[in-house]
């Protein structure tokens, strides 16, 4: 399968906003003909009377981009004359349908021919002129259906050649034609649009038209980022990024929206909307964090340390229930740190403070911060490894990191900063006037991911360096601790930039770090 989910379709495509109500498009009824209507693409037969199937694309998009209506068809079919004969046949089409699809364009030029003649033939004709043969495909495309695919650019579109003749849907009311990379729908109320293949699974999942979403109300769109793409439903909407596609709906999508969309901090949703286990409330998750909706308490985010401690106790079914307000955010950083639920208020502060420490791959760390690393799939090998690293670069007369490598974000390590003030005799480390200078106190210095991982050396010795001088002057450590959110969070979102979906993995990490470190160094914070 060569089609690229987020792929820029044409410039005909429409471009929309963000608005939560869009209007439909209208559209003329399709002509009903005497065409064949129950007509089914090869190899499709035994899905009928089913909804098609989807994510079987075997051509490019581009694959119909020289594609020309022919120019002097053949009215019958004579070996050595067709166009067939003289041409490759695109799209997996067979000679016998590519020439039966040239007589059919013959039949519909002459009947084009015959009205502009005689306008009486209109009402005579044998062939209607609402339908549209389009070589080498022998499926034609009729009405509403045809005017939207030629508006599109026919063939030159996405969507390539028609699979299938225009055919009814399960409710009765619309209409459908099945293209070699995706759909057009029609429906009197919401009019004719595209739906490609990648985004129909999507749709399929949640029961096509009779679904959850409905018919599609616009064409599939890109987003101002530049790499996202949209599709709004009669009751929904469909997301597509590099994190995935899914769906979003009713007042999950109105509470996101007014939290920024997909330029906000939930980011994209990364799983459709769905019920909770206790039957009573709704969720949609995201690259960022996650959105809960109850008849109750109605619909809020819950992202950074909240959802951390949330999720670790066991999220609705914890002892704080559901959440009935949004995040709030520490004064010292832009993280969120409480939150109020249903049973009691979530501290982010209080938990990681009240938590302990415990040895984790060689090091003091938060238990709480320890017990999530495990959830994430994270190994106390996979921390050693990081750890007997930065060791070895001690080893090297306290030698530094390159800090111009991509991983630390810009966020370089000072050549003043003294590791452990390098190492002893006995090749041990010597720690520093402050017992600190090991990078970030109780926790990891690197997130652990696949790839290129972003490296918090820069941002935590930076830190450590900061809290030097507080001592020094005996002043507090909150510039220090603002000063560490805010270089942690660059470098995530330099070294996963643009949509990289890990940036949000990330800035979890982040989240975590950050009190486990804030909270080691109590009374001047």
């Amino acid at each position: 399968m060569r089609h690229k989910v987020l792929r820029p379709l044409l410039a005909v495509v429409l471009t929309l906003g963000l608005s939560s109500t869009l209007s439909p498009t209208s559209a003329a009824q399709p002509t009903v003909t005497t065409e064949p209507t129950a007509a089914t693409a090869p190899g499709r037969e035994n899905l009928e009377p089913a909804e098609p199937g989807f994510d079987d694309n075997t051509i490019d998009n581009d694959a119909g981009a020289d594609w020309h209506a022919t120019t002097d068809p053949e009215a019958t079919i004579t070996p050595g004359q067709m166009r067939s004969d003289t041409e490759d046949i695109p799209g997996g089409f067979t000679k016998e349908e590519a020439d039966r699809a040239e007589v059919q364009e013959a039949a519909e030029q002459q009947a084009e021919q015959d009205r502009a003649a005689n306008p009486l033939a209109r009402a005579l004709a044998a062939a209607p002129i609402n339908c549209t043969t389009y070589w080498p495909s022998p499926y034609k495309v009729c009405g509403a259906i045809r005017e939207k695919y030629d508006a599109i650019g026919g063939p030159t579109s996405f969507l390539t050649w028609p699979k299938s003749d225009e055919l009814g849907v399960p409710d009765g009311v619309g209409r459908r034609n099945e293209f070699v990379n995706g759909f057009i729908y029609w429906h009197p109320t919401t009019g004719a649009h595209p739906v490609t293949t990648h985004f129909s699974t999507v749709w399929a999942r949640n029961g096509w038209e009779t679904g959850r979403l409905g018919y599609p109300t616009t064409d599939e769109f890109g987003l101002s980022d530049g790499i996202g793409r949209k599709q709004s439903f009669q009751r929904g909407h469909i997301y597509g990024s590099l994190a995935g596609l899914a769906s979003i709906e009713g007042l999950i999508y109105d509470k996101w929206v007014t939290t920024g969309a997909e330029g906000g901090p939930l980011g994209y949703p990364t799983a459709d909307e769905a019920g909770t286990p206790d039957g009573v409330g709704r969720f949609n998750r995201f690259t960022g964090g996650m959105l809960y909706w109850t008849p109750t308490t109605g619909a809020h985010h819950i992202t950074g340390i909240p959802l951390i401690i949330w999720g670790l106790d066991g999220f609705e079914k914890s002892k704080w229930g559901y959440p009935t307000a949004d995040p709030e955010i520490d004064t010292d950083a832009p993280v969120a740190i409480k939150q109020r639920f249903q049973k009691a208020v979530l501290d982010g502060r209080f938990e990681f403070d009240h938590a302990g420490t415990e040895q984790f791959a060689g090091k003091e760390m938060s238990s709480l911060l320890v017990k999530w690393l495990k959830t994430r799939g994270v190994t106390a090998g996979d921390i050693e490894e990081v750890f007997d690293a930065t060791l070895a670069r001690a080893a090297s007369r306290c030698s530094k990191p390159d800090s111009s490598q991509s991983k630390f974000g810009g966020v370089s390590i000072p050549v003043t900063y003294d590791l452990w003030s390098c190492l002893g005799e006995d090749n041990s480390p010597v720690p520093s006037k402050y017992g600190r200078h090991d990078f970030c106190t109780t926790s990891p210095d690197q997130f652990p991911s696949p790839g290129t991982n972003a490296h918090f050396g820069g941002a935590c010795s930076r830190h450590d360096m900061c809290y030097d001088t507080a001592d020094r002057y005996n002043s507090g450590y909150g510039p220090c601790n603002r000063t560490l959110y805010d270089d942690m969070n660059k470098i995530c979102d330099s070294v996963y930039g643009g949509a990289d979906p890990r940036r949000y993995g990330c800035r979890d990490f982040r989240d975590a770090y950050y009190p486990a470190v804030i909270l080691t160094h109590r009374g001047q914070n």
